[in-house]
């Protein structure tokens, strides 16, 4: 298995992302080893920016400031 970092979870079929921690193990159960609790999310997607390579790309503008970038 490969480790998962995420800020938000969007299940298929849901009509938006899970904000509670809480709700994590009851949508899937064991399918996870561990949940941290970063706290209760918002609806705003977040900025994405590759940094894999020379060049920055910003990916997604979303919540954070990009103007370092």
């Amino acid at each position: 298995a490969e480790p998962l970092l995420s800020s938000s979870l969007w299940l298929p079929d849901e009509e938006s992302p899970i904000q509670d921690v809480h709700e994590v193990p009851k949508k899937l159960g064991q399918k996870v080893d561990l949940v941290l609790d970063a706290g209760i999310g918002t609806h705003e997607f977040t900025t994405v920016v590759d940094l894999s390579s020379q060049e920055t790309k910003i990916i997604r503008v979303g919540a954070g400031d990009i103007t370092p970038f």
